[in-house]
């Protein structure tokens, strides 16, 4: 009983880490694809998709949670991992805001609700270690607290230590193999059936913790990164078009490649400045 209590509090404590981190990171990422008052948006996403993670918790048969609560928090947790990497893929290549007011109405709604999926399973998950789990609700709801903190700082490391959107990676790669912590009576379904298969959950864990450290490592690694904001401010822009990029805690900076014009690149330049022609980079602090 104490191996399966610590193995839970672990899980809880990871699941709302990831929770904190992915909301910071995700936040730095819509700060480069948006405006920035747009930036913040994603606490809003959160919070709707906790919440309703959190209601499907309450408006379901409360002793059959009881009764499968490591069962349930594993599944949720799985598809919190899998919906972060859909998250990214659309923040990363779905041009989500435009100056036509129209345009956002219709694009941003549908990457608010792709990207809350995530949060709406770790509210799942969250809602049943608190309120169905057979452990003290003080303890779990410390260690909860204790998790988002740690997440928090977590992500500050991560923004200082490799790029954004792999760290979103890494993010869903810890999420995969947090949904272990939650352990399966013994006679429980320990697969989900896709198809004509039933797949392992462990299986899952493992597959996409590996797939997601492997590409977020070779990423982080590369020189000029495959994975990168297509989209930034409704301007498509491709990596080859960028000759350094580096992201930290509070900014992601790009210098573009070299360019002529013809005269100085200034700000109200006087009409006598020589019309010659001048060699620049364009430096984007974002």
């Amino acid at each position: 009983m104490k191996n399966k209590a610590f193995s839970f509090y672990a899980g809880v404590f990871l699941i709302a880490g990831l929770v904190m981190s992915l909301q910071i990171v995700q936040s730095r990422i819509f700060s480069v694809t948006t405006w920035y008052h747009l930036s913040f948006l994603v606490i809003s996403m959160a919070m709707f998709g906790l919440t309703l993670g959190a209601l499907k918790v309450y408006r379901s048969d409360e002793k059959k949670q009881r009764e499968q609560y490591g069962l349930i928090a594993q599944k949720n947790s799985l598809a919190f991992a899998i919906y972060i990497i859909l998250g990214l893929v659309i923040q990363l290549a779905f041009p989500i805001v435009s100056v036509e007011a129209f345009y956002t109405l219709l694009t941003l709604p549908i990457a608010a609700l792709i990207i809350s999926a995530a949060y709406y399973h770790a509210g799942v998950v969250i809602s049943i270690a608190l309120t169905r789990a057979p452990f003290p609700i003080g303890k779990t709801y410390g260690i909860d607290l204790l998790g988002a903190g740690t997440g928090c700082i977590f992500a500050l490391i991560l923004m200082e230590s490799i790029d954004a959107p792999s760290a979103i990676l890494i993010i869903s790669a810890i999420t995969f193999l947090s949904a272990l912590c939650f352990q399966i009576n013994e006679n429980e379904q320990k697969s989900i059936t896709l198809g004509n298969r039933n797949i392992d959950l462990k299986k899952i864990s493992c597959f996409g913790a590996c797939f997601c450290l492997i590409v977020g490592g070779i990423n982080a690694s590369l020189e000029k990164p495959a994975l990168y904001p297509i989209w930034s401010k409704e301007k498509l822009t491709f990596m080859n078009q960028i000759d350094y990029e580096a992201w930290n805690s509070i900014s992601r900076v790009t210098v573009m490649n070299e360019t002529k014009t013809n005269g100085a690149f200034l700000w109200g330049p006087s009409p006598k400045v020589p019309n010659t022609e001048t060699t620049i980079k364009m430096l984007i602090i974002d």
